[in-house]
């Protein structure tokens, strides 16, 4: 998936559309923030997350503070 995002990102810095257009990616998340600073790295701005939202023990709000604290220093 990673390389897909930075292929994707690089082509848009070329069409010069890079800050109109933002990266979403779909699935694969986790909640540890691993993934997702990977993603963000990469050139992802933004992710749909299901599934690892509804698994973590402490619930979905949980989920997505850890999310948001895993990206904010990046």
């Amino acid at each position: 998936m990673l390389p897909k995002i930075t292929q994707l990102r690089e082509l848009l810095i070329k069409m010069g559309a890079a800050e109109r257009v933002e990266i979403v990616v779909d699935g694969g998340m986790t909640t540890d923030g691993q993934n997702a600073r990977a993603c963000v790295s990469a050139g992802a701005k933004g992710f749909v997350v299901g599934s690892a939202l509804f698994r973590e023990p402490k619930g979905p709000a949980a989920a997505i503070s850890r999310l948001r604290e895993a990206v904010a220093e990046l």
